[in-house]
């Protein structure tokens, strides 16, 4: 099965990562515990938007701090 962590999991890898997985490792353990979500396309889609509207926030926070810098 093929999860995305939601969480960074040793020796697994990081959180936002895509990866192939034993069914009940996934459902038990990973997804249990709130590490993983099953990547379903329609959880793909939403955590990619997630991080286009995170990445977003930064640059404009960032442009800010620029501009009261340059003050």
């Amino acid at each position: 099965m093929k999860v995305l962590l939601t969480k960074d999991v040793k020796n697994l890898g990081k959180a936002g990562e895509i990866k192939e997985v034993k069914d009940g490792y996934g459902h038990n353990f990973l997804i249990g515990k709130g590490f993983a979500k099953l990547a379903t396309p329609e959880v793909i889609r939403q955590f990619e938007a997630k991080k286009r509207r995170d990445a977003e926030e930064a640059a404009a926070e960032l442009e800010k701090l620029k501009e009261i810098e340059a003050q």
